[in-house]
């Protein structure tokens, strides 16, 4: 008996000291990141490179990798730059280049790839449309100029200064059209001869600079006209350079208004501080990131999306912008 229990005892401590197998789990591949391809417009512009931020920082959050090729508001380079991304096996693509000539060779370029484009028309592989209600944000521009004239200047101006972007043509009317559309019914019609349209893309790529001269050109064929208003309907910094023209031809007191579009960074400090600037319709393009990714994650997934995602716009002036844009600390 008790060789027995030796026995047993033995045998329990070998048990003891024995670790136990376990199951070792099995490790799940990791699923490959979702690649979405971006065509910027062009990095220049202060308005597109705070979109392109927004676009970046919901990437990061939604876990995508977005690759990036920046147009610099050029053809060739759009149609390189569709080449380059489509290398890269995104999913689907983001596209705004500017030139809607070239849309379908872009297109195919990325092989038709399913695109949420911005702002600007991209067919035929545009499915999703995300940006501005361009008919809306220019009435309401002109609306709110055409009353600070009436109220400012009883409607009684020399002339009326209008950056615009005849290349895309169903925008700009919207936008340029709308503003001159909600002014004209507070302040009648404009003269056709008051009306002087600034191209931004005549002279070459850079809009700075073909702003810049054509304000000038202006300004030097009118030494008369001491009451100016202005429309900027396609970025906050195309109005600053527009002021800037005015200021450095030593014309500023004679622009007694202007109302740019965008409301981007780089304006709230004219809308602060420059009284000439009563405002600025906003496109609030730090909210375009919620609005694109995930719209283009829905597209390469095959999901169904909706044709367009719009902006709601309004003016962003002395009287709200701090409410909007609070002052970072």
């Amino acid at each position: 008996m008790k060789k027995f229990l030796s026995v047993v005892a033995a045998l329990s401590l070998v048990l003891i000291a024995t670790p136990q197998a376990t199951a070792t789990p099995l490790k799940q591949a990791a699923k490959p990141q979702l690649v979405i391809g971006y065509i910027s417009g062009g990095e220049a512009s202060p308005y597109v490179h705070q979109v392109t931020l927004a676009l970046r920082v919901e990437a990061k959050k939604q876990g995508v990798k977005l690759v990036e090729c920046d147009t610099n508001f050029l053809t060739d380079k759009a149609l390189e730059c569709a080449k380059t991304v489509y290398a890269a096996h995104p999913k689907a693509m983001i596209n705004w280049q500017f030139d809607p000539t070239a849309s379908k060779k872009v297109c195919s370029n990325y092989n038709n790839l399913p695109t949420v484009t911005i702002d600007t028309p991209n067919d035929p592989c545009a499915k999703v449309f995300v940006g501005a209600n361009n008919l809306q944000a220019g009435l309401t521009a002109g609306d709110y100029l055409g009353k600070w004239t009436k109220k400012n200047l009883n409607c009684v101006y020399d002339l009326f200064f209008a950056v615009e972007l005849p290349t895309l043509v169903d925008i700009n009317k919207k936008r340029a059209g709308g503003t001159r559309t909600g002014f004209e019914k507070i302040c009648g019609a404009i003269p056709d001869s008051k009306y002087k349209i600034i191209d931004k893309t005549n002279g070459g790529s850079d809009p700075v600079e073909n702003i810049r001269r054509q304000v000038t050109d202006n300004l030097t064929a009118n030494p008369g006209a001491h009451a100016v208003l202005g429309s900027s309907p396609f970025s906050d910094g195309d109005a600053i350079a527009f002021t800037k023209a005015f200021d450095t031809a030593g014309r500023g007191t004679d622009l007694k208004a202007i109302l740019p579009q965008g409301a981007e960074e780089v304006g709230h400090s004219y809308i602060r501080s420059d009284a000439r600037w009563i405002g600025s319709v906003g496109y609030f393009p730090e909210r375009y990131g919620v609005l694109v990714i995930p719209a283009a994650i829905k597209l390469a997934q095959g999901k169904k999306v909706a044709k367009e995602i719009l902006t709601v716009h309004e003016v962003v002036d002395l009287g709200n912008i701090d409410r909007i844009y609070p002052i970072k600390k």
